[in-house]
């Protein structure tokens, strides 16, 4: 395996605060610098290697291992802003002095073109940076930006590099950065397309195809480690946040994806450890210039895959001894002689008076009030931005000042030591307040190192007055002015008029809770939050001296004054609870506004009367006015509505749709326009009967803000509930009508199998195997009845309810006239001319059965042409909302096809009957079967059911849905059965007498035989 390393480096150019710190390798202000870094990358990426190391103590194995360095440019410290070189110094110690590759920084550097880049006031300290870009721009340093589009005429275009392919260890290595700046491209597409291109060089190199070295080794096929033409591709992310998640998941997700992604911003809790994600490790961690940072890379044997990733972290200014070797010696050495070359290159930027002492030992002037370096530098950032106030922190001022003369760049970078950048935005008077106020309630105006001395504001444009004898930590401030450029003077403060402030990027990103009063907690209107730019703070000062064109006088103003008279302290900030009577709250202004007068905005009607059914879900819906004429335009909006209302369309002067104003959110009503609002009711939720309840709108606040009074309108709904619909369906218990017709089928086909079986036996003979078969089958087909009668509304649709009433008729009729044919053919065979009961024939039934449904289908045609059942919901008379389903006509001739249909089946029933009594009269002489007596038991059977079932049947009202219905399957099912019953059990009982006579004879028959 092999291991590589990544070294990432924010680290200063030189190694100490100032240009005369870190004169010597003993020099305890060396504290950091690049030399540091290259002191731990040259130890600490020797195979085996760690910070206690010693570099004497290695072996023959303990060799360096390939690492690349990234180092980001050098573009605001005292050093490159003041060497000769400027930013082109970036160049001299990258490349001559280390030997680095590459280098990054923020995409804002590629629109400082050479040609037109630096102070908006032209400052020559700038200037001569610019001038010096051209040294910057080298083939042998290229500026890698992945994620940007460099136009031609740019003077960047041929120096910038999507890709640094490094040819040591083999990465090649990508750059995503802030997407924010105005040559960035899209950085998921622009990282997509830099790894697709990747995966392409290494497809036409081979790489993916291996061999085997003999030795069980896998190598690259035409390829070493030391001939290599495979890359492994990183990526190294520096953008914000919000973008990250989205950038992670589109990379791991890819075809080609990086091998590594390093989130150089910290922002995943999850990598601070690198871990493996999909098929991307991933590492992540907060770069800053004090620390050092190594990703140590271990490669398997193809030299591709990462096998794992190790992060290091360690503050810079810990380099052990035994790292400081010559190298370093020579490295700091020569980093000192550069800062020399800076600190005599020392413009003079203008004059002014003598300027006093900052800071010293634990003396802190800044801090304890306004200060003449802080009036200085304010005065310099609210010129340069045009702004109507400047301020900066007092802690960040320092230095030893300058006596009356010429003032030089040195006397800047003394006076404020830190690269900041400045930051301006608009904010208005009651955020001015909130900032200032908090400043004076923590400062301790003391003129020494305190806690919270550095949060005291020195101020330009502005005049504050305090009373320290207030509480610290509570407010002091008793009165705020700003300067009136066109009266020339200070004026109070107003709430929400807008102000342009300039201040520095520490004030606006870091030093908390500043941040938040800078723009985080912006609400009002027109405020725009601070914006940090890349214009040094000590260029713009030193721009602002050259250009007075005369001394700048350091005084005392009277800017930051102590007025301790004064015991009440003022207060801007209005809250939500504080709104007096009359008033109401507006967020956007964070303000309490007086309430109009809203008399003359109504609802068109006071009432509106709705009727529903309780427990429905279709909603009732309505509409109702809103007339707005009170002279001029108001607010109007939903505020109170019951539950069961739903407002859902909303027409401005009754045509133009709108968008739906939800509770609590108002919308303009001009004078003379109406507001034409639809409502919806669900009644699911309301008992039967009448509900009342009443429906408002708030005008402006309508009491929706506290401290308004009235300008509420509201008008009254009343709902006629009517109980929910009792449709009386059948429901499950359909289940047992069918149910009982699966045992009709059974018990038909039970019968019918046991005749096949005995139908050689006298019984079966004498009764016929076809009379028998036809009755079951009549049987089956009469209690097919139950089917459709089960059928209805609550689990079919209306078509196959009519379907099941019109069917019913005929199927009843088919069952019947098969069973009538079977039964008059068997009886007139009996009766008929004395023939034997056993002649019995089949075309005769045929014959029979189209006589008798020929009759039935005589009515039935026109009744089904002329009046067919179909199904019909009835209500109940002054019960509306309930009902019952049944199978009826609407036509009144309907009733004489009943009449016929049923005189014509009675008459055949009837005939039958007496013909069973003539053969049960002439069986009872001749025949030992009994034929007659079980036809006419079955017979007599269906009587006495009719006689007991169509009554009770009667008795039973139609509402009663399941009761009815149970009172007909169970009458069907009787008359089906019982005709079963009535003929099978005398047969199997006739069949078990013979087997008895039968044995009896044999008995006797033996016991003869052996008396002999």
């Amino acid at each position: 395996m092999t291991t590589i390393h990544i070294i990432d480096s924010w680290a200063d150019l030189l190694g100490g605060i100032t240009l005369s710190d870190c004169r010597n390798v003993t020099d305890p202000s060396c504290v950091g610098g690049v030399a540091n870094v290259a002191a731990f990358a040259r130890h600490l990426t020797r195979s085996g290697a760690s910070v206690t190391d010693s570099p004497s103590g290695g072996t023959a194995e303990d060799i360096e291992e390939p690492y690349i360095v990234t180092p980001r440019l050098d573009r605001y410290s005292p050093f490159v802003q003041m060497h000769p070189l400027g930013w082109s110094v970036n160049r001299l110690i990258f490349v001559e002095v280390l030997q680095w590759k590459f280098f990054i920084s923020s995409p804002a550097l590629l629109y400082l073109s050479s040609t037109a880049r630096g102070s908006t006031n032209g400052s020559s300290t700038i200037s001569t940076n610019s001038s010096l870009m051209s040294d910057l721009q080298t083939d042998e340093l290229p500026f890698l930006l992945t994620n940007v589009a460099v136009p031609p005429e740019n003077d960047w275009y041929p120096y910038t590099k999507a890709i640094y392919f490094d040819e040591t260890t083999h990465l090649a290595f990508l750059s995503v950065a802030d997407s924010d700046e105005p040559l960035n491209a899209p950085q998921i597409e622009s990282a997509t397309g830099a790894l697709n291109y990747i995966a392409r060089l290494n497809k036409e190199s081979d790489c993916d195809a291996f061999v085997d070295d003999g030795g069980g080794t896998a190598v690259a096929l035409g390829s070493s480690w030391d001939n290599r033409t495979c890359w492994i591709p990183v990526v190294a992310f520096g953008d914000s946040e919000n973008r990250w998640n989205n950038f992670l998941l589109a990379m791991t997700a890819l075809e080609n994806p990086p091998s590594l992604i390093m989130d150089i911003e910290g922002h995943d809790a999850r990598f601070f450890t690198p871990q493996k994600y999909n098929q991307t490790w991933v590492s992540s961690y907060k770069m800053n210039s004090t620390t050092y940072r190594q990703q140590s890379i271990v490669l398997a044997e193809d030299s591709r895959t990462i096998v794992s990733v190790t992060a290091t972290a360690i503050p810079l200014n810990e380099l052990p001894d035994e790292f400081k070797d010559n190298i370093y010696t020579s490295h700091v050495t020569r980093m000192y002689e550069l800062g020399q070359e800076a600190a005599n290159k020392d413009p003079i930027v203008g004059t002014s008076t003598f300027m006093p002492i900052a800071r010293i030992d634990q003396y802190r002037r800044c801090m304890g009030g306004e200060c003449e370096i802080g009036n200085l530098f304010t005065d310099a950032l609210r010129w340069y931005s045009s702004a109507d106030v400047a301020f900066v922190s007092s802690g960040g001022l320092r230095g030893q000042g300058w006596p009356e003369g010429v003032v030089q760049m040195s006397n800047l970078w003394e006076s404020l030591p830190f690269p900041n950048t400045l930051c301006s935005g608009t904010m208005t008077g009651v955020s001015l307040f909130k900032l200032f106020n908090y400043s004076t309630s923590v400062a301790n105006f003391e003129v020494k190192e305190t806690v919270s001395g550095g949060q005291l504001l020195q101020v330009s444009g502005a005049r504050l007055r305090y009373n320290t004898k207030l509480p610290q930590g509570a407010s002091r401030m008793v009165r705020l002015e700003i300067w009136d450029k066109n009266a020339n003077q200070y004026a109070p403060v107003q709430r929400l008029q807008l102000y342009k402030f300039a201040t520095d990027n520490f004030l606006c990103e870091t030093n908390i809770p500043y941040p938040e009063l800078l723009g985080q907690n912006f609400y009002i209107d027109g405020e725009v939050p601070g914006v940090v730019r890349d214009d040094l703070h000590q260029n713009i000062v030193a721009d602002y001296l050259t250009q007075l064109n005369t001394t700048y006088q350091a005084t005392i103003e009277g800017r930051l004054i102590n007025d301790t008279t004064v015991l009440d302290a003022m207060n801007l900030v209005q809250i939500e609870g504080g709104c007096g009577q009359g008033t109401y709250w507006v967020f956007t202004q964070q303000s309490c506004k007086v309430c109009p007068n809203t008399d003359q905005v109504y609802f068109g009607k006071k009432e509106l009367e709705f009727a529903s059914e309780s427990g429905s879900s279709k909603p009732v819906e309505g509409r109702f006015e809103i007339l707005n004429n009170a002279g001029f335009p108001v607010s109007v909006g939903p505020r109170s509505f019951p539950f069961w209302v739903t407002l859902t369309v909303f027409l401005c002067n009754g045509t133009i749709p709108i968008d739906p104003i939800p509770a609590g959110v108002t919308r303009v009503l001009q004078s003379g326009e109406k507001l034409t609002v639809g409502l919806s009711i669900s009644s699911e939720q309301l008992e039967a009967g009448t509900a009342v309840a009443t429906g408002s709108f708030s005008v402006v606040d309508g009491g929706s803000f506290p401290g308004c009074i009235g300008n509420e309108i509201s008008f009254d709904i009343l709902v006629r509930v009517d109980p929910s619909r009792e449709l009386n369906q059948i429901g499950g218990i359909r289940w047992v009508g069918w149910s009982l017709f699966m045992v009709l089928v059974f018990s038909a086909m039970f019968f019918y199998t046991w005749v096949c079986q005995h139908e050689r036996i006298a019984v079966v003979r004498a009764m016929h195997r076809l009379f028998l078969n036809t009755v079951c089958l009549g049987i089956v087909v009469l209690g097919s009845v139950l089917i459709p009668v089960g059928f209805d509304d609550g689990a079919f649709s209306e078509n196959i309810c009519n379907s099941a009433c019109a069917s019913i008729p005929w199927i009843s009729a088919a069952g019947l006239s098969t069973i009538f044919a079977a039964m008059y053919r068997k009886l007139g065979s009996i009766v008929g001319k004395n023939e034997d009961a056993r002649e019995f024939r089949g075309r005769r039934v045929v014959l029979t059965f189209a006589v008798f449904f020929g009759l039935n289908a005589s009515i039935l045609v026109p009744w089904s042409i002329l009046a067919p059942l179909h199904w019909d919901r009835t209500p109940l008379v002054q019960e509306e909302w309930k009902s019952y389903g049944r199978c009826s006509t609407s036509d009144t001739s309907s009733l004489a096809f009943v009449v016929m249909a049923g005189v014509l089946n009675v008459s055949g029933f009837v005939l039958i009957c007496r013909l069973a009594y003539k053969a049960q009269q002439i069986q009872d002489r001749r025949d030992q079967f009994d034929q007659a007596k079980s036809i006419s038991l079955a017979l007599y059977s269906w009587i006495q059911l009719a006689v007991v079932g169509i009554p009770v049947l009667s008795l039973i009202s139609a509402e009663t849905t399941r009761a009815r219905y149970f009172m007909i399957v169970a009458l069907i099912f009787a008359l089906c059965i019982s005709m079963l019953l009535s003929l099978f059990i005398p047969m199997q009982m006739q069949k078990t007498m013979q087997s008895v006579r039968t044995l009896s004879l044999g008995s006797r028959f033996l016991s003869s035989f052996r008396s002999r």
